[in-house]
């Protein structure tokens, strides 16, 4: 879906990774949502994915160091972020983070993340 995206309108600044973000790089087991635009890295999920950090895609130059971080991957977000340790130190860049459900706040707590004043 996403690679179809990218071709319909043309852009050429878009490389897709077919990997899971998260805190360390290997795999991990994900759970399907009911669409093809949702789905969580679960213990219960059926497919076995590949993950990887950010830092770690940087680091092999698969990206180049983000001024810019989206994130919005269905309750993995405190581990994507914990894997971009190196990136976040460096570059401080600016990120939009959308987080799903309040476990989430509860992970974040656990993984540092904090609110840096903004608007929900």
């Amino acid at each position: 879906l996403l690679r179809r995206h990218v071709a319909m309108n043309g852009l050429q600044n878009v490389v897709v990774h077919e990997v899971a973000v998260s805190d360390t790089a290997g795999q991990a087991r994900f759970l399907e949502g009911r669409d093809s635009s949702t789905g969580a890295l679960a213990e219960q999920g059926a497919l076995v994915v590949p993950t990887v950090t950010l830092d770690d895609l940087v680091d092999r130059g698969d990206a180049d160091l983000p001024d810019f971080i989206k994130i919005d991957i269905e309750g993995s977000e405190a581990r994507a972020l914990c894997g971009a340790t190196r990136i976040l130190a460096e570059v401080h860049p600016a990120i939009i983070l959308s987080t799903h459900g309040e476990a989430v706040a509860a992970e974040g707590g656990g993984h540092g993340i904090r609110r840096q004043g903004g608007r929900a």
